[in-house]
């Protein structure tokens, strides 16, 4: 089912983003080293490691929403 509207094009998103990163020597002697041992690309350590931060960011979020909530409802029984 097609939803443009007159005048609009439709454009579609891309799978993959070209971005110039600035790794640490060391950081990039540990991904060196890393991909010694297993044997996966670079870039395949690097997009792990991203779904390895969202993942974390994602639980500290819903842990830092868990621990307001008690903190309020603690101070509301005072």
């Amino acid at each position: 089912m097609n939803h443009l509207v007159a005048g609009e094009t439709k454009t579609t998103m891309k799978t993959h983003h070209d971005y110039a990163a600035r790794i640490t020597a060391d950081n990039w002697l540990d991904l060196l080293a890393v991909q010694k041992i297993d044997g996966r690309s670079i870039n395949s350590l690097i997009n792990e490691g991203t779904r390895e931060i969202v993942r974390k960011t994602k639980e500290n979020l819903g842990q830092y929403r868990k621990d307001r909530e008690t903190i309020r409802t603690a101070a509301a029984f005072r």
